[in-house]
């Protein structure tokens, strides 16, 4: 399945759609790892894929999550940029 395939629903009726998540990852890892090189690409690449600012900070704050109090100190990176760059 391709980035462009169709949307599809699993039994419980959740639509899918294929690698809409890539994004979200990829940030999340970023943050994660403190990578500050690479949120901003990942920063740059979600929203050209049309996620909203929230969607971006819940990809943050799962990484905050995981990451714990060093990855929360690149939170201002990503709301600087999402200042910068409104979508």
């Amino acid at each position: 399945m391709g980035p462009n395939a169709p949307p599809h629903a699993d039994p419980a009726g959740i639509v899918f759609h294929p690698f809409s998540w890539f994004p979200f990852a990829g940030l999340g890892i970023a943050v994660a790892t403190h990578c500050e090189p690479c949120i901003l690409v990942h920063l740059e690449k979600a929203i050209a894929s049309g996620a909203s600012k929230a969607e971006i900070l819940e990809a943050c704050a799962v990484a905050i999550a995981m990451g714990g109090g060093p990855a929360m100190a690149y939170l201002p990176l990503v709301l600087k940029y999402l200042e910068e760059h409104p979508s």
